[in-house]
This record gives C-alpha cells, sequence and structure tokens, in this order.
C-alpha cells in the first residue's frame, strides 16, 4: 500500500493562496491607516489590483500547465530514434 504525497514544488498554488489570503487583510490595514475621505479609493484600487493578480497568477498556471502536458504529447507521440551503434 501505497500512501499519495503531494508535491512540494507547487509554487503557484501556495503563491496565489498567500495572495489571495493576506492580499485583502494588507488593504484592510493600509486602508485603516489614512484618512477617511481616501480609503475608499485605496480599497477600490486595491481590490482591483488583488483581482488583476490573481487572475494572472491562474492565467499564468494553466499556460505552464499546458505547456507541460503538450510538451509531454509530444515527447510521448515521437518517433523512437535508436542511438545504438
Amino acid at each position: 500500500m501505497t500512501v499519495p504525497q503531494k508535491l512540494k514544488n507547487n509554487f503557484f498554488e501556495r503563491t496565489i493562496i498567500a495572495l489571495a489570503i493576506l492580499g485583502p487583510l494588507m488593504l484592510v490595514f493600509i486602508a485603516g491607516s489614512q484618512p477617511l475621505g481616501s480609503r475608499g479609493e485605496t480599497i477600490v484600487v486595491g481590490d482591483s489590483c488583488i483581482a488583476w493578480c490573481l487572475v494572472s497568477a491562474l492565467a499564468l498556471r494553466v499556460a505552464y500547465e499546458l505547456g507541460i502536458t503538450h510538451a509531454r504529447k509530444l515527447l510521448s507521440s515521437g518517433v523512437n530514434r535508436s542511438q545504438h551503434a
């Protein structure tokens, strides 16, 4: 019986999770330290920036996965050329 182990090299997933959790928390602290007049604008701009970063990170993750999948298919379907002399 084997125990499935998760790979430790999932940098994209950890980055996306950290951004999704820490981004709004930092935004609240930053907006809380500003005067009342500019808090609303800071929150709107900050939320759009966080959303843009998350969408970009997810798009990069999808492109990365599709690239690896495509490369695997090319390698597995290629002609088997033996290097025997």
